[in-house]
């Protein structure tokens, strides 16, 4: 009971001692918006094409002295180059479709983060509006902006644990 007797009589005491302005600035939501910004996506490399010259056959003393033996090595050649040009070309058209759709992807992300952000400052700016429309109706001494800025001075006051606070 005394406990009791001695944290009203703080509160009393506080009630006179502390200076109980309401400091409007502190009211306001200055955080930044938290969420990271999406990473931009790391984009496959294409390989270098295949250069037909790689495929040049190298021909034996004997090869080089009759031509006519020349062909099923160059034929041979050629097509050894069409395969790998093939599987390049079948390559590259699978890279290009995963860093399309990664690109797609990353602007996907970023436009909902983009929507995110703009929906974070307008609550925060219609906050800050809320805060400055009560700071006026109180200096205006509007009995409204008054209730409000007691309401505020009293959430904002230390209360003992058996005080009821409705």
């Amino acid at each position: 009971c005394q406990r009791g007797i001695a944290q009203v009589e703080r509160l009393l005491r506080d009630g006179i001692e502390l200076d109980h302005r309401v400091n409007w600035q502190s009211l306001q939501d200055r955080q930044a918006f938290s969420a990271p910004q999406p990473s931009p996506p790391i984009t496959k490399q294409i390989p270098a094409s295949p250069r037909a010259s790689d495929f040049t056959p190298r021909f034996s003393w004997f090869q080089q002295v009759i031509p006519a033996l020349q062909r099923k090595p160059r034929e041979e050649a050629g097509r050894k180059f069409m395969q790998v040009e093939q599987g390049w070309r079948i390559a590259k058209e699978n890279i290009e479709r995963e860093n399309a759709q990664a690109i797609a992807e990353y602007k996907k992300a970023v436009s909902l983060w983009e929507a995110q952000s703009r929906k974070f400052r307008d609550q925060q700016l219609a906050q800050h509006r809320d805060v400055e429309s009560k700071r006026s109706r109180y200096e205006e001494k509007d009995p409204t902006g008054l209730n409000e800025y007691w309401e505020i001075v009293l959430n904002m006051s230390e209360y003992p644990d058996s005080f009821p606070k409705s």
